[in-house]
């Protein structure tokens, strides 16, 4: 749920152009309904960073140990691979293609 909630937040920072910046599990609190939301103290953002920074730094801060962790990262890293590659797009769940397939075509094309 983490993931979900604060990633989604992040996807919402990039969406009106700004940036998060290196997370720590600091900047991750937890509301008194119990959710989980992204609060990262005031701080410089290095230069050079880019959303996909973002994507990376959030990946890395969920991963745990095993399977399940490793498979965190490597969607993390995909997500931040995608990014650089083009601008976000919506992916048609109701088109009949999976969304896998949509997502490696736009892999094999980006930047065409």
């Amino acid at each position: 749920m983490v993931g979900w909630r604060v990633g989604g937040q992040i996807a919402e920072v990039h969406s009106r152009g700004g940036l998060v910046g290196p997370l720590t599990l600091r900047d991750i609190a937890v509301s008194d309904d119990g959710l989980p939301y992204l609060a990262p103290e005031g701080r410089d953002i290095p230069a050079g960073w880019s959303p996909a920074d973002d994507v990376r730094c959030f990946a890395a801060l969920v991963c745990g140990d095993g399977v399940v962790g490793a498979a965190i990262c490597q969607a993390g890293t995909f997500a931040a691979l995608m990014f650089d590659a083009g601008p976000p797009q919506p992916i048609d769940v109701t088109s009949g293609e999976s969304a896998l397939r949509q997502l490696r075509h736009r892999a094999r094309t980006a930047g065409r």
